[in-house]
């Protein structure tokens, strides 16, 4: 029996897990950084990520309505977005006991600059280390594992919806492990995965797990 159970725990700890956390409103709130709106009047309306995230973008109704993200593509006000932000301490939380319990950290977000939120997020991002002490993520956040599938490099997703282009990697991430927490605020976020999980074959759909955030 004992040499069973040294055998399932040996195998449990070769699994490849990974947590994919979305990074606005579920991470940070971040600060000093909007989306322009401009109304069919010419009036220009400043929004926060989250109030964006309640925008019907795509809606009929929004024709004649245009969107600015100038401010996602200015670097320092990317990182400073993230570093003058208020952390969602619920779920930085969660993600440290996870990480505790051997899954990798991941970060899947729409915005843009993924270079620029890797670099801020090695800083920003804390965990507790063994003497219970807050400390930068450091290398616990592997570059590979930060996705923002907005950013200039991702050529090919550029016809695909925001919410469509996270489905497709995390697809891919399911190619490589063998489970995913997805971690997300946005009800539409999770709306479009669990239409993922659905279309999926079973073998991958039984990787795929999904938590509304805190």
């Amino acid at each position: 029996m004992e040499k069973i159970i040294k055998t399932i725990l040996s195998e449990l700890a070769n699994v490849n897990k990974l947590v994919l956390l979305d990074l606005d409103d579920t991470l940070v709130e971040a600060a000093e950084i909007f989306i322009y709106k401009t109304l069919p009047n010419g009036e220009e309306i400043a929004l926060t990520p989250a109030e964006y995230a309640d925008e019907n973008v795509s809606g009929e109704e929004n024709l004649d309505v245009t969107y600015d993200y100038r401010d996602f593509l200015n670097p320092k006000k990317v990182s400073g977005s993230i570093k003058k932000g208020q952390p969602i301490v619920s779920n930085l939380e969660m993600m440290d006991e996870l990480l505790k319990k051997g899954y990798d950290i991941g970060i899947l977000t729409a915005r843009g600059m993924e270079d620029v939120i890797y670099s801020t997020l090695r800083e920003w991002l804390m965990i507790r280390d063994k003497n219970g002490e807050l400390v930068p993520i450091g290398d616990n956040l592997r570059r590979e594992n930060v996705i923002a599938v907005n950013d200039s490099k991702y050529t090919e997703l550029e016809k695909y919806t925001d919410y469509q282009k996270k489905s497709i990697m995390i697809n891919e991430l399911l190619d490589k492990y063998d489970e995913v927490i997805f971690v997300d605020d946005d009800n539409k976020n999770i709306k479009e995965i669990h239409k993922l999980k659905q279309a999926l074959n079973k073998a991958k759909a039984n990787k795929l797990f999904i938590m509304k955030a805190k």
